[in-house]
């Protein structure tokens, strides 16, 4: 699953007259992952070791994996 964040920044008037007005705007934020594991559903890692401490009987399979990449 994921998770799209979107934040939003308002208006920045200038401080002086040579500073130009930044009107509001979108900023799109990281995306967020989660897995589904059994009934719980837990964030996906950021890394590889907390995917596999996530994972440790995998260990091997994933090691494979990352070296592929």
């Amino acid at each position: 699953m994921k998770r799209e964040k979107v934040k939003y920044v308002s208006e920045k008037y200038p401080k002086s007259g040579y500073e130009d007005l930044i009107p509001a705007h979108y900023e799109r934020a990281d995306d967020e992952f989660y897995i589904k594991s059994g009934n719980n559903i837990l964030a996906f890692p950021k890394n590889k070791k907390a995917l596999i401490k996530m994972y440790p009987d995998k260990k091997s399979s994933l090691d494979d994996f990352f070296l592929k990449k």
